[in-house]
């Protein structure tokens, strides 16, 4: 790799003597945003096309024959805007985040407007373009205001992430009150419901959109004493079915991730508990417990092109743990010791 100054590059680009080779140079644009540009050799030079790393402000475009392209022209959710629920923190953060750093503008949904503020603070701080609005997802007027605020504020809505949800405090299913039921319904199901076809709506006149609900793994096997958790995790894993076979003829995709054990802020405080900790890591094939970040890569995947012939599909990211329950048992060929 041949280090050069931007001054320096057309001029040698342009020699005809130049051997094919990668060049990287770099110049200043806003704190070091990495762009990257293709660059093809002239076709005298009978040189093979090369990539370039590029760093450069915005002032300092190449002046060449050649095919430019800028980084955030090139990420995968370029120009496109999300809304995401429960943004505030945990895993709506990492992935409002992660889309933002993939091109995306990003509404920050959340019923806590002052965590909500913060998220998009951080996006806007990194030069995207983020809106804090302070959403209860089981009220329709305050999800018709989100998909409303959005649309003033960017005109469109290409990607919806349902994310907001609760859990009840561990209970037998028989002491379980009524209230603590209702709660985790209204907030997981009917919240995933509202936004779903509030900001479907909108996605069916674009002939257009990409949906993502957050399931669980216990929507695919619960555990004792989660109460409503699992029950609507697993009807969410039906509802986004349902919704793919309805609107795929709209041109609207609609899949869920099922997060496994994942460290996120609310629990860390059960991860300190190092017994706890090595326990579970080593019960999991991968030896360790999720992160956010986990679940925001797999919803990048959901929400780009890359699986743009995927719908009515779940992820599961949950480092195995799922698929080790045969291995278990006792008797069982090939059973382990965990």
């Amino acid at each position: 790799m041949k280090f050069i100054s931007c001054q320096n590059v057309s001029e040698m680009l342009f020699q005809c003597e130049i051997e094919p080779c990668s060049f990287k140079f770099s110049v200043g644009y806003n704190d070091c945003l990495i762009l990257e540009a293709r660059i093809t050799i002239l076709k005298e030079c009978g040189a093979v096309p090369e990539t370039v790393s590029i760093s450069a402000c915005k002032s300092d475009r190449l002046r060449t024959s050649f095919d430019c392209v800028r980084r955030e022209d090139m990420a995968k959710l370029a120009s496109k805007t999300a809304i995401i629920t429960g943004a505030g923190s945990g895993i709506g953060k990492a992935i409002a985040m992660t889309f933002s750093e993939n091109g995306a503008n990003v509404v920050v949904a959340d019923v806590n407007l002052e965590a909500a503020e913060k998220t998009a603070y951080q996006i806007n701080d990194n030069g995207r373009r983020g809106l804090a609005v302070g959403t209860d997802v089981t009220k329709k007027d305050q999800v018709l205001e989100m998909a409303e605020q959005c649309l003033r504020q960017f005109g469109t809505i290409e990607i919806l992430v349902n994310n907001a949800g609760v859990m009840s405090p561990p209970t037998p299913m028989e002491d379980l009150p009524e209230e603590y039921w209702d709660r985790v319904v209204e907030i997981n199901l009917k919240g995933t419901f509202l936004c779903s076809q509030v900001v479907g709506k909108e996605m069916i006149k674009a002939k257009k959109g990409c949906i993502v609900n957050m399931a669980s793994m216990c929507g695919h096997g619960p555990y004792p004493e989660c109460g409503a958790y699992s029950a609507t995790k697993g009807a969410i894993l039906s509802f986004t079915q349902q919704l793919a076979i309805e609107w795929a003829e709209y041109n609207i995709r609609v899949n869920s991730i099922s997060p496994g054990t994942i460290l996120t802020p609310l629990n860390e405080n059960v991860y300190a508990d190092r017994e706890i900790y090595e326990g579970r890591s080593k019960l999991i094939p991968l030896h360790r417990p999720g992160y956010p970040q986990d679940i925001a890569n797999a919803a990048l995947f959901l929400a780009s092109e890359d699986s743009s012939y995927i719908t009515g599909t779940d992820i599961l990211v949950d480092g195995g743990l799922l698929k080790i329950a045969q291995q278990m048992l006792p008797g069982r060929a090939g059973a382990k010791e965990r």
